[in-house]
């Protein structure tokens, strides 16, 4: 009789685990399956490096900065006019980085590091950089990299995602 109550049991437990219906595997696979002859697969944006250089000097010539500046310029088949507007904001945000190299303080700082160090001098350098992180079924998203070399010690860098 325990032998009857624990086949019982255990037949509920498969029934309740693995359902009873009538439907068979294949069955299942079309049910689950959407035809892709309808639907329009957006293409892959090509994503092209554009470089900004910029240099900034003392009243000798001495160069105290160096920014290099890489950020994206994006081409498709069909132009639009929010891949147009992407690109004039990567390229906006590029030029306002560049603009921070001409900031009193970071000019200051290169300046009594050239008193210091004389001729082992080394310009202080500011790069920018940005990494494809995905690139499919419409959406792009950025890894934007920024690092500072400053003064030889310190190294600041600075991570931020981007997704369009």
């Amino acid at each position: 009789m325990r032998r009857w109550f624990l086949l019982g049991g255990l037949l509920v437990i498969l029934i309740l685990l693995f359902g009873c219906h009538n439907e068979t595997l294949e069955q299942q696979v079309v049910k689950n399956t959407t035809p892709t002859e309808d639907i329009d697969e957006p293409t892959e944006l090509v994503i092209e490096t554009k470089i900004l250089q910029e240099e900034v000097t003392d009243e000798s010539g001495t160069v105290l900065l160096k920014g290099e500046i890489q950020y994206p310029a994006i081409r498709h088949a069909e132009t639009s006019p929010v891949l147009t507007a992407l690109n004039e904001q990567f390229a906006q945000a590029a030029q306002d980085y560049a603009k921070t190299l001409h900031d009193a303080e970071k000019k200051e700082m290169a300046q009594s590091a050239l008193i210091k160090e004389g001729n082992d001098f080394q310009p202080f350098v500011y790069q920018r950089t940005f990494q494809v992180t995905y690139n499919a079924n419409g959406l792009l998203s950025l890894l934007v990299l920024s690092a500072e070399h400053t003064d030889g010690i310190r190294l600041q860098q600075k991570r931020e995602g981007q997704t369009f």
